[in-house]
């Protein structure tokens, strides 16, 4: 049983009914399992193509061996008999247990969130609440408020901004970003916010929506003043949905330091509980790309990113029929802006030193060190493609960079792949 539709669960469901398992693959969402990528981009301006939201088609998971129970939630589990209960009073068996419940879209917690034109576009539906609004020419959207500068305000400012509207950003943070990227790449996005005509207030609290005619938002109250608002966009990051593997027993890391809880998985995401797994969002797995340089044993890292989520699901489709490898592959995540894609490997959250190569216009190489050794980098740009591979090879391998390897911006990463070899 596979408990959760995101990318986590459909990688294991999809795995496991290609080896001929009996799967049920049990989400509380209504829609087929869909990929969430676009969510941020082209769907939320009614750009979508139908094979972009859902790679899968409905009839495909029947015929590939995985039972669909959408529209429905697992509300407990029993682990030492094995089965849980749903919201529609079912109680349901497993032999192995997969949980992949993802995040849940954090709230502003202000008055007028409920109003009409207020959209979250983390989910399907909320991104076809954005579409449609768009679309309305009844209420002509001209003015857009995205609250918010992570990964899905900037996607979603940038994809509004392409269809003409007036995209403004409003952040609490000293810059977009920030957390993920550090500052002087942060910089770098908000200028090319700036380039395409998005301004990005930062340091800004949203206070309270207001209500314009016929009821639906008309304003975005702020510690800045008031703005305008045909449409507002809440992107305001998530938090794991833990309180199925808590209750399931499963041990749990303590949230601190902008980290948010997560359930402790081994190297194949098996949690504390028998035959019980968890992955993607809600995983702590060990990773030596999270240890501090010098110290080999790998500490727990959560990274909720389409690339490692898959890897999890594949992982534990393959511990669950008795083979395959650890988890042991480098973070990766991408974000696309402005028709530009950012390519992340590594971690650069956990960086203390950023060396920047290019940065003029639409090309940019960041090189992130942790005491003196390299441990992650962002490459943005064409030119960057090739330097791209080369960060993968080196953060991938077994031999620590050393930050002086790097730091000559007329030495290609390509070049120190090659001679490191």
């Amino acid at each position: 049983m596979v408990v959760g539709g995101g990318m986590a669960g459909q990688a294991a469901a999809a795995d496991l009914g290609a080896a001929g398992r009996d799967v049920l693959l049990v989400d509380a969402q209504p829609d087929a399992p869909y990929d969430r990528p676009p969510l941020s981009k082209s769907v939320l301006v009614g750009a979508a193509e139908d094979d972009a939201v859902w790679p899968r088609p409905a009839d495909w998971w029947d015929e590939h061996g995985v039972r669909l129970a959408l529209g429905t939630r697992v509300t407990s589990v029993d682990p030492v008999g094995r089965t849980v209960l749903t919201d529609t009073g079912d109680t349901l068996s497993w032999s192995a247990l997969v949980l992949a419940t993802g995040s849940q879209p954090r709230r502003l917690g202000v008055p007028g969130e409920e109003l009409p034109g207020v959209v979250c576009v983390d989910e399907l539906t909320g991104a076809d609440a954005c579409a449609r609004a768009l679309a309305d020419t009844a209420r002509p959207v001209r003015r857009v408020v995205v609250v918010g500068a992570g990964f899905v305000g900037c996607e979603a400012a940038a994809a509004l901004r392409g269809t003409g509207r007036e995209v403004t950003v409003l952040e609490t943070v000293a810059q977009p970003l920030v957390h993920a990227v550090g500052t002087e790449v942060a910089a770098w996005f908000r200028d090319l916010h700036a380039r395409h005509g998005v301004p990005i207030r930062t340091g800004t609290t949203v206070l309270a929506l207001e209500p314009g005619p016929g009821g639906r938002v008309g304003a975005v109250s702020a510690s800045a003043g008031t703005l305008p608002a045909d449409l507002v966009v809440v992107a305001v990051g998530a938090t794991p949905r833990l309180d199925l593997a808590v209750a399931t027993g499963c041990a749990v890391q303590s949230a601190g330091a902008g980290r948010p809880a997560a359930v402790l998985v081994d190297d194949r995401l098996r949690t504390s509980v028998p035959d019980v797994y968890a992955g993607g969002d809600i995983a702590a797995y060990p990773s030596r790309f999270a240890a501090p340089p010098g110290r080999d044993a790998p500490v727990p890292y959560r990274c909720p990113h389409y690339n490692v989520a898959v890897g999890h699901g594949r992982t534990i489709a393959a511990a669950i029929l008795g083979g395959g490898q650890p988890y042991d592959d480098v973070p990766t995540w991408w974000t696309d802006q402005y028709g530009l894609t950012a390519n992340v490997v590594g971690t650069p959250e956990l960086a203390d030193t950023t060396l920047l190569r290019g940065g003029g216009g639409d090309d940019l190489l960041a090189l992130y060190v942790r005491d003196d050794v390299l441990v992650a980098g962002l490459a943005v740009g064409f030119a960057q493609r090739k330097e791209h591979a080369a960060l993968r090879r080196l953060l991938a391998g077994t031999e620590p960079v050393a930050a002086e390897d790097v730091a000559d911006p007329g030495r290609s990463l390509a070049d120190l792949v090659a001679d490191r070899r």
